[in-house]
């Protein structure tokens, strides 16, 4: 039987507003709830800064193609939850 391709992630770093942690975290439910309603959707991970290792939120999400993590990266779902954490996100970069 052919084997399903491998899962496709983009690494998410995020640099946060001294102070806006609990707003960060809110976001984030809302955004992962968001992200789950797409398919292929398979999960994701979301590391805090390590003092003096990372200064950046770090959040890995998993879909299982290239299509459907585009689609997601480019929605304007997506676009929308950037646009209302730019208040305290001082710095995105998604790779």
């Amino acid at each position: 039987a052919p084997r399903p391709p491998a899962a496709v992630s983009a690494v998410i770093s995020q640099r946060v507003a001294p102070g806006a942690e609990e707003s960060f975290r809110a976001w984030g439910q809302k955004i992962a709830a968001a992200q789950a309603q797409f398919p292929g959707f398979q999960g994701y991970k979301v590391t805090p800064p390590i003092p003096a290792i990372q200064d950046d939120w770090v959040t890995v999400v998993q879909f299982d193609t290239d299509a459907h993590l585009n689609d997601w990266l480019a929605s304007r779902e997506r676009l929308a939850l950037l646009e209302e954490a730019a208040p305290f996100l001082s710095d995105v970069h998604a790779r």
